[in-house]
């Protein structure tokens, strides 16, 4: 599958900057609503800036805070503090560029609006895009390397297997941890791309994690050159490979089958040893002895099933660890045996004893 271009008949949601840069040309200017509704004929363009929004200085309902983060609040909340900000709105976007704050913490006042609670503001807003994209919509989103491998947590979990039930996940780009330092996020990044409407069979990869971004060597165009080449028709390199979803699927519940089977027959075995343990009490000559030994007994296999149940989960859970594994990078392994480290300290510690040698003679 080809990306297909963005018009201004689409209807983005996104932030001004990024919009600018992936359509490859200057948006209108302040992205008002009526000037991008009357860009072109007929154009059903709406677009919420969340950068600068120039029309809106001048509220001071939270003098402390910046416009971005007051509309991020709106977002979250539900709460309205720019009143009409969204009037006029289509209730779903064609097309949604953006990058969520990462790292943010919400409270649980933002977070009743959302399907998978959590206080992590990146996970919250996955979960808004998915709510704003139209069957057929796509998305272009930064996402920090936390959320794609965090499955310790049920909203993390949750909000990446929607993502792959109503989205086909396409495509991640593992991008290097000093890609957005100067925006002021210095965690490693990920570019994913979806469409929404049909579930995610497999996931086209491309690695450039291993690019040292620095302030006088940003990352650019030119870096994409191969990626923009085998795109079309998501071919294999010395840094992209194909994830097959659906194998991931089958082999976590061919792991976690017996797992959850024995689980199950301790969960039985446990019922009917508290059934026991209901008559024992009522005995009219109560067995203390006996009672103890059954709930010991019942503890355990309840325990025993908790745990077999846990680690199936853990297993169907790991399928939705997205981050990049690039399986044809060759790992930096020092293969010196245990004599040649110790010469080589050695070595050194010789170095070292001339160079204090050199200094007291000074």
């Amino acid at each position: 599958m080809v990306a297909r271009a963005v018009s201004i008949r689409h209807r983005i949601y996104g932030q001004k900057y990024l919009v600018s840069s992936w359509l490859g040309a200057e948006p209108p200017p302040g992205w008002k609503r009526a000037e991008l509704q009357n860009a072109a004929p007929g154009s059903l363009f709406s677009f919420v800036n969340t950068e600068l929004l120039p029309h809106l200085k001048g509220l001071k309902n939270r003098p402390d805070a910046t416009p971005r983060q007051k509309v991020i609040s709106e977002i979250m909340t539900g709460m309205e503090i720019y009143g009409g900000l969204f009037e006029g709105a289509p209730a779903a976007f064609d097309v949604v560029l953006t990058n969520p704050p990462f790292g943010g913490k919400e409270g649980k006042e933002a977070q009743t609006n959302f399907d998978y609670p959590t206080s992590a503001t990146q996970v919250l807003f996955l979960q808004h895009v998915l709510r704003s994209l139209r069957h057929g919509g796509r998305c272009g989103i930064v996402l920090d390397e936390g959320l794609l491998f965090r499955t310790n947590e049920d909203a993390f979990v949750k909000t990446k297997r929607k993502l792959l039930d109503e989205c086909d996940l396409w495509c991640i780009v593992s991008l290097s941890a000093g890609v957005f330092t100067a925006a002021g996020a210095g965690v490693k990044t990920n570019l994913l791309f979806f469409t929404k409407g049909r579930p995610t069979q497999k996931i086209w990869y491309y690695d450039l994690s291993d690019l040292k971004v620095r302030k006088k060597s940003p990352l650019t165009l030119a870096h994409f050159e191969e990626f923009f080449r085998l795109l079309p028709q998501r071919a294999d390199s010395e840094r992209s490979w194909t994830v097959d979803l659906e194998e991931r699927k089958r082999r976590a519940a061919e792991e976690s089958r017996p797992l959850k089977e024995q689980s199950d027959a301790k969960a039985n075995e446990a019922a009917q040893l508290n059934e026991r343990l209901k008559e024992l009490k009522r005995a009219a000559r109560r067995d203390e002895t006996a009672i103890a030994e059954a709930e010991a007994k019942l503890a355990e296999l309840t325990r025993e099933a908790r745990d077999l149940a846990n680690r199936a989960k853990e297993i169907e859970d790991a399928v939705y660890d997205l981050k990049a594994v690039n399986p044809h990078r060759k790992p930096d392994v020092d293969t010196r045996t245990p004599e040649e480290l110790i010469a080589f300290i050695d070595a050194k510690g010789r170095e070292i004893v001339d160079a204090l040698r050199a200094l007291r003679g000074l």
